[in-house]
């Protein structure tokens, strides 16, 4: 819903919300994150960069390179989308106590690393 209110694909905001998390990014590394091939994963970077989501610029470690990073505008817009529930969350997590809250961080962090590890051995298994 959040990427047809933008006016762009789902990929595309599971690719700006990875350039959030991780940075500047090659779109080789893109692809694999995204389990795109690097020719769709260009494609999309010349979309997302018409519509000003990223920008691409020199890799500073090795000329030769390119580096995809989201836009400061175009994450602000993203954002926006989510500022409902952000406050929801904040005023659920200010009525646990110190306790619930570790056991929800180890249950969250722990199911977020097992997504990993599947996500991992499936593009292990596909490739």
């Amino acid at each position: 819903m959040i990427a047809q209110h933008l006016g762009i694909a789902q990929t595309d905001l599971l690719c700006l919300h990875a350039l959030d998390r991780a940075g500047a990014s090659t779109a080789d590394a893109l692809s694999s994150q995204l389990g795109r091939t690097t020719g769709a994963v260009t494609h999309m970077i010349d979309r997302l960069e018409k519509a000003g989501y990223v920008r691409r610029k020199p890799d500073p470690q090795d000329r030769r390179r390119v580096l995809v990073e989201a836009s400061a505008s175009g994450l602000e817009r993203i954002a926006s989308f989510y500022n409902g529930i952000d406050a929801r969350s904040r005023r659920l997590m200010a009525t646990l106590c110190q306790d619930q809250l570790v056991t929800i961080q180890t249950f969250l962090l722990s199911s977020y690393e097992g997504a990993i590890e599947e996500c991992e051995h499936l593009i292990r298994r596909r490739g």
